[in-house]
Parts: C-alpha cells; structure tokens; sequence
C-alpha cells in the first residue's frame, strides 16, 4: 500500500512540473491533453498575457476569479444567406478571447470597453466575407477600421489575431445584478482602443 501511495506521489510530482514547464513556456502540449470547460480555464489563463492589468484609467474585470473569457463559435456556411451563395459547404469556425475593462465606478455607473481578440480557425475567408458585408467601412487616424455596429470598431490586425472588435458601452449596477447598456457610438477615443489599435495594428486591405 505505502509503495502504490509512494508511486502516486512520484506521478503526481512528476505530471505538476510537467504542466508547469509547459505553462511557463507557453507550450502547446496542455492543449492537446486537456478539453472541455478544464481546457477554456486554461486557455483563459493563457491569455491573460494580451490584456493588460490597467490602460490609463481602465482597470480590468474580474468576474468569478476569471479576467478573460474564451468563446468558441462555429456557424454553418450553408445556413447564412450571404456564405450559402458561395456554393461552399461545412463549418466557419472562430476562437475568441473576451475581456472588459472597466473605469472607476461613479455612482452606480462606470464606462466599459469589451474587447474581442479572435482567431479564425475554420474558413478564414468565409467570416472575412461576411463581415464584408454586413459592416459599414471606416478610418480612424488614417488606419483601416470597420463598424459592424455603431458602439462598436472593429479592424483585421496584421499579426498574431485575424480580427479585434471594441465595443463602448456602460455597465449599471444594480443591488443584485449589472445591467449593460450600449447606446452611444464608438469613437476610438478611450485608452482602451487606442492600446489594442496600436499594439496589434491594422493590416493594409
């Protein structure tokens, strides 16, 4: 018995410094391993390295220990209008890592930029083609930008991300729940957005 508890312990050991490498290192190797909602936690984590703790006067959210979310998404390219015309078939599939920021609360109110940091991995040319049309085309200081709504800036970044969405809104809180609201239109004022428009830059169309 002492020797199984021994064995255990050595593997157990053995499989911690593994893992811890492998994280510090930011290997691969625990994406393949893990899966389900163990694997999102992961991954959240991992990403944590994109978003800074603070930008200017945004502090980043944290919601139940967990600063970013991850979001993984797959439409049918048959069952959109738009793709269906194409003749292809199968799925457009994209990852997504969410964070908000958030400024200091006045009152019972405070200013939110939701960020969207997404890799396509399925079809890149099937979303690029639908956010084509479904957005309306834009500039901010002379960088290639897009609306696919009016709170919200999106742009196709020339490295490490396919495609990075901010979105401007305010959070309410209320005694038992938060209450988000967009209702103005996204300028690309806020530190936010100038932060994630400079570090991962727009590529040229």
């Amino acid at each position: 018995m002492n020797n199984i508890i021994k064995i255990s312990t050595i593997i157990l050991s053995f499989l911690i410094i593994v893992f811890g490498v492998a994280y510090a290192l930011k290997l691969p190797i625990l994406e393949k391993i893990l899966s389900g909602k163990i694997l999102e936690i992961y991954q959240s984590v991992m990403a944590r390295q994109y978003f800074p703790e603070t930008i200017g006067q945004y502090k980043l959210f944290e919601d139940i220990s967990i600063k970013v979310e991850t979001k993984k998404r797959c439409n049918k390219i048959e069952d959109n209008p738009i793709l269906k015309a194409t003749g292809r078939t199968g799925d457009a599939c994209m990852e997504t890592f969410v964070a908000e920021y958030r400024t200091p609360m006045s009152s019972t109110t405070t200013d939110i930029i939701r960020v969207n940091l997404s890799r396509f991995t399925e079809n890149k040319d099937m979303f690029e083609l639908l956010i084509e049309n479904s957005s309306d085309p834009d500039t901010l200081d002379g960088l290639a930008v897009f609306r696919l709504a009016p709170f919200e800036l999106g742009w196709y970044p020339s490295s490490v991300f396919d495609l990075i969405v901010t979105q401007d809104g305010e959070a309410i809180v209320g005694t038992s729940s938060i209450k988000y609201e967009y209702a103005g239109t996204a300028i690309g004022e806020n530190e936010v957005t100038r932060y994630f428009l400079s570090k991962y830059s727009p590529r040229k169309l």
